[in-house]
C-alpha cells in the first residue's frame, strides 16, 4: 500500500469540523487532497490494492509504462510492461533500456555490450570481420602480416622478426635461430647453422669459424700465427 501526501489547492481551505485523518480533500492537513484510486487513512494517501504512489499518482507498477516495476523506471517505446518488467517485442533485446535485434546490432552482437571491432559487422549474432581480416580478441587483423598473430591468432613473432605470408621470418635474409634472427655468416653461436657455435677465441667468417688477425685454425680450436710458431712452423 503506497502512501503520499496528495494535492495542494490553491483556495485556502476550510477545514472546520473535518477528520483530517479520513477526509479525502484533506488528508493529513488541510487541502491536502489525495489522488484518483486512493483513500485518506490515518492522515495518510493510500493507493488501492496492487497499487503505487508515484509522483502523486496511483499506478499499477507491474503494467505501467513510465513505472515499471518501480516509481520513474520507463520502457522503451516499443517495449510493454509485464509483471513489472519492461518486455521488448519479439526478436528483440533489452540492452542499456533500449530494444535492440543481436543477431545485426554492432553495439550488442549476441548479447548486450558486447561491441563489434570497426573494421567488422554483426551477421547472425557473430562479429565477422571484412574480407582479409580475421577476429583475434576484439580486433580484426591480417595474419598474413601482423607479428602478434602471425598465420593465427596469438601467434606472436619475436622482436627482430617479421610476418611474412603467415609465417615468422627475419629480415636481410637473416635465418630464425631459438626464436632469434641471426647472421649465420658472421654470428659466433651460429655459424653456417642454428646451433653450430665456434670455439672460445674464434670467429665467424662467411659462414665458418676462422681465427682472428689472419690466424691459422690448427686442430680445429688452436690459433696459431703459423709464421712464427715452432711446432706449426708455416703450416699446422
Amino acid at each position: 500500500i503506497a502512501h503520499g501526501k496528495g494535492h495542494n489547492n490553491n483556495k485556502k481551505p476550510n477545514c472546520y469540523g473535518v477528520d483530517l485523518k479520513y477526509d479525502m480533500n484533506n488528508c493529513g492537513s488541510c487541502g491536502n487532497a489525495c489522488p484518483l484510486s486512493s483513500y485518506c487513512n490515518k492522515g495518510q494517501c493510500v493507493c488501492f490494492k496492487n497499487q503505487k504512489l508515484c509522483n502523486n499518482t496511483c499506478v499499477d507498477t507491474t503494467h505501467d509504462k513510465q513505472n515499471c516495476g518501480s516509481c520513474g523506471n520507463t520502457c522503451p517505446s516499443i517495449s510493454t510492461c509485464k509483471n513489472g518488467q519492461c518486455v521488448c517485442p519479439k526478436n528483440k533485446k533489452l540492452c542499456d533500456n533500449t530494444c535492440v535485434d543481436t543477431t545485426c546490432d554492432q553495439q550488442n552482437c549476441g548479447s548486450c555490450g558486447n561491441k563489434c571491432p570497426d573494421d567488422s559487422t554483426c551477421k547472425r549474432s557473430v562479429c565477422t570481420c571484412n574480407k582479409g581480416k580475421t577476429l583475434c580478441g576484439d580486433q580484426c587483423v591480417n595474419t598474413i602480416t601482423d607479428k602478434s598473430n602471425c598465420g593465427g591468432c596469438g601467434i606472436a613473432c619475436t622482436d627482430s622478426s617479421i610476418c611474412q605470408n603467415s609465417n615468422c621470418t627475419c629480415p636481410n635474409n637473416g635465418t630464425l635461430c631459438n626464436s632469434q634472427c641471426v647472421d649465420t655468416t658472421t654470428d659466433t653461436s651460429n655459424c653456417g647453422k642454428c646451433g653450430a657455435a665456434c670455439p672460445d677465441g674464434l670467429i665467424c667468417l662467411n659462414s665458418a669459424c676462422a681465427c682472428p688477425n689472419n690466424g691459422t685454425l690448427c686442430n680445429g680450436q688452436l690459433c696459431l700465427d703459423t709464421q712464427t710458431d715452432n711446432l706449426n712452423c708455416g703450416s699446422c
